[in-house]
């Protein structure tokens, strides 16, 4: 008796070497269809999204939300507020650490008041759409320092403007 396999499609049994099935004519030689992946690759996905929307949500908590600057007579220092949305972070620089004051003209039309450290660092006291001047020249009279008046439009090493610079 030749050796016997059971078809997959109808149950029948046929002899081993059967290319077909005599009842519903399953085809033996052909090869099974490969096994789809799409439900690991789609869950592969979904948790790169996730990874990818936790880190960009934990980068903007640690934005700040809002920024300001006072000036404290009495401890004869700026303090520097920054507001996160998880509290607030306080920073106080003396006086004897600001080399200078600066009024900015930027190149977008607007203009800032910054302390300039001794170590060349910048830190933004003011900023508006309309001119600082006598809030800086006041900030730089409390703390007896000098004031620069920093145009950005000024082409470095020219005595020229950048077009629409007054």
């Amino acid at each position: 008796m030749p050796a016997m396999k059971e078809c997959p499609s109808c149950g029948t049994e046929v002899p081993e070497v059967a290319p077909r099935c005599k009842v519903c004519f399953h085809d033996f030689t052909e090869e099974p269809p490969p096994r789809s992946n799409g439900p690991l690759v789609l869950l592969a996905a979904f948790a790169m999204m996730a990874v990818i929307g936790a880190a960009i949500l934990g980068w903007a908590v640690t934005l700040p939300t809002d920024m300001s600057a006072h000036v404290d007579h009495d401890s004869q220092a700026v303090v520097f507020v920054t507001k996160y949305r998880s509290g607030e972070e306080t920073e106080s620089v003396p006086w004897s650490r600001i080399g200078m004051v600066e009024h900015v003209t930027t190149k977008n039309g607007g203009y800032e008041v910054n302390v300039v450290l001794l170590d060349g660092t910048r830190r933004l006291l003011a900023e508006s759409e309309s001119s600082l001047g006598g809030d800086a020249e006041r900030f730089g009279e409390v703390m007896g320092k000098t004031v620069e008046y920093v145009n950005e439009h000024i082409v470095p090493g020219s005595n020229l403007t950048e077009q629409g610079a007054e």
